[in-house]
């Protein structure tokens, strides 16, 4: 009777905690929805206008908790509890106000990396305009609780364990740009992320209901993040094509086609060995740059001027392997050593 008074305690408890007391114990914690400006700022001229109208798309007002399953095995002296809930993330769980957050990070990010002055008030006749609408925005966790009994003759032990799975976000956003009645694009955005959930060894039930909260707006936020940077570089992209108008005072951009003077006139036409002369002025440009000094050069990829660090040097070939780091990920790309500028590491 004792062992089966156990057995109905733990089951008890297992049930109800995952349902309504996981709710209300996720409704104690909340977390800021951040942007991290990481891009390399765009030097271009912002001439032209657009206004950004947005469309607001409301969140669960809460966090709300699902069953999936629950699971009973009852053995002769061990039984088996474990119930399983999905986490849906709702505004009361976000400090800020999802839709502003939106508004405010691509009007930011448009100063930074876009080639126009984006605005939010009414625009003059001349103005593009960007609309934006979420279709979708989930963001979801699973959280999984279990329970042991072991039991003997006249002894008997019982445990707890809790656990999150990887928090995930699906964001749906359509983006339409038009001047007057003419429209440019619309393209409609799929963005979906994860992101790990690590556990401390030590972490109670607040604590790990606190992290799990944490960990789904931090996904919610680089997926807003990945998709606001999408289409500021389509607007880019349609406004400007391949032409954005870069420019950079500091980067002498013609140093493509600056060649250290030559004692005999080498042309592209001419089929003659390199001069002498001109070997020794490259060994020059070489012998300014070695390993771990940090560069500057153009990315046309991103349409602007990245840092990088010097790896390795190539003297037969002219050419110079840069290290850079582009959102959080170290990456590498080979130059010639006349598109690289040596820069002073406290720029």
């Amino acid at each position: 009777m004792r062992h089966l008074k156990i057995i109905f305690l733990v089951f008890t408890l297992v049930s109800c905690s995952t349902s309504t007391m996981l709710q209300s114990g996720l409704s104690k914690y909340n977390s800021s929805v951040d942007y991290l400006h990481d891009r390399p700022a765009m030097n271009c001229n912002k001439g032209k206008l657009v206004y950004v109208t947005f469309n607001n798309f409301p969140l669960d007002s809460v966090t709300t908790v699902k069953k999936m399953k629950s699971t009973f095995i009852p053995l002769i002296f061990f039984n088996y509890f474990e119930t399983v809930q999905k986490v849906k993330l709702g505004q009361h769980s976000i400090k800020e106000n999802y839709n502003t957050f939106f508004e405010n990070s691509i009007l930011e990010e448009s100063k930074r990396s876009g080639c126009f002055r984006a605005i939010n008030f009414s625009p003059v006749d001349s103005a593009y305009v960007l609309d934006i609408s979420i279709d979708t925005c989930n963001t979801t966790s699973v959280y999984k609780k279990t329970a042991m009994v072991l039991y003997f003759l006249i002894a008997g032990s019982y445990g707890f364990s809790e656990s999150c799975s990887p928090a995930t976000t699906s964001l749906y956003v359509t983006a339409k740009l038009r001047k007057g009645n003419d429209q440019l694009f619309d393209k409609k955005y799929a963005v979906t992320k994860f992101q790990p959930f690590v556990k401390s060894r030590l972490q109670n039930s607040q604590a790990l209901l606190s992290s799990l909260t944490t960990n789904m707006v931090e996904v919610l936020s680089m997926s807003t993040k990945d998709c606001i940077e999408q289409i500021v570089d389509d607007v880019n992209q349609t406004l400007y094509g391949s032409q954005l108008p870069i420019s950079s005072p500091d980067i002498d951009t013609n140093s493509k086609q600056t060649v250290p003077p030559t004692a005999n006139s080498v042309t592209d036409s001419q089929n003659v060995a390199e001069s002498d002369s001109l070997k020794t002025g490259n060994n020059r440009t070489d012998s300014q740059l070695k390993v771990g000094d940090v560069v500057r050069f153009y990315s046309p990829r991103y349409n602007a001027y990245l840092k990088g660090t010097v790896k390795s040097l190539n003297g037969r070939t002219k050419t110079v392997l840069v290290e850079y780091v582009s959102f959080d990920i170290v990456k590498t790309v080979e130059l010639s050593v006349f598109d690289v500028k040596k820069i002073n590491k406290e720029q």
